[in-house]
C-alpha cells in the first residue's frame, strides 16, 4: 500500500504546470533572449517608454519618400515542458498596432515555422490584443512578425510585444485514475 501511495504522491508532483523557458517575455531586460530581423527600413527596438512600457517596438518609423514599407520581427528557441510529456504548451503573449493615415500592418505569430495567429490592422491605435494558442510540450521556436501591407503615409507604423509566455500543462488522467484505484480498494 505503501508502494501505491508513493505512486500516486509522484504522479501528483508530476501532473499539472511544467516550466517553460521564455527568456525575457516581459521584456524588462531590453530584448536580451531574443533574435531581431528587419527589411527595408524595418526595425527592431527595445520601447522604454510605449504602449505597453518595456515592450520591444516592431516597426517602420519616418521612412524615406513617406512610405512606411518594412517588415521587422523577433524570435525565441525555448523549451516547453518535455518532448514526452502528455500535455499541452499554451503560448500567450500580448500586442498593440499604431500606424498613420490608415496603413495596413499585418502581424503574424508562427510556432515552429507554423502560422498561429495573423491579423491586419489599419487603425491609429488597435488597443491591447492578446493571442493565445497551444501546442505539444517540447522545444519550439517563436516568431512575431509585422509586416507594412498597404497604404498609409509619413510617421510609419509600430507594432509593441510583451507579456509573452508559455506553460506545459500536462494532463491529469493517469492522477485521476491512480486516486480512483485507492478509493475503491479502500472500502
Amino acid at each position: 500500500m505503501r508502494h501505491l501511495f508513493l505512486t500516486i504522491l509522484a504522479l501528483g508532483l508530476l501532473a499539472g504546470p511544467a516550466s517553460a523557458q521564455v527568456t525575457n517575455g516581459t521584456f524588462d531586460s531590453g530584448l536580451t533572449g531574443w533574435t531581431t530581423s528587419a527589411t527595408v527600413n524595418g526595425s527592431v527596438a527595445w520601447d522604454t517608454f510605449g504602449l505597453p512600457a518595456n515592450a520591444a517596438r516592431l516597426g517602420a518609423t519616418n521612412p524615406p519618400l513617406g512610405l512606411p514599407v518594412g517588415s521587422a520581427a523577433i524570435a525565441q528557441s525555448f523549451g516547453c515542458g518535455s518532448s514526452f510529456a502528455d500535455g499541452s504548451c499554451v503560448v500567450s503573449l500580448d500586442y498593440v498596432v499604431a500606424s498613420s493615415f490608415g496603413a495596413v500592418i499585418r502581424i503574424v505569430v508562427k510556432l515552429d515555422g507554423n502560422e498561429m495567429w495573423s491579423s491586419d490592422h489599419s487603425s491609429n491605435w488597435s488597443g491591447v490584443i492578446p493571442v493565445s494558442f497551444s501546442a505539444p510540450c517540447g522545444l519550439h521556436n517563436l516568431e512575431v512578425s509585422a509586416t507594412y501591407q498597404s497604404g498609409g503615409f509619413h510617421d510609419g507604423w509600430r507594432c509593441w510585444v510583451d507579456n509573452v509566455t508559455a506553460e506545459c500543462v500536462l494532463t491529469v488522467a493517469a492522477e485521476t485514475e491512480a486516486w480512483g484505484t485507492i478509493k475503491s480498494g479502500y472500502r
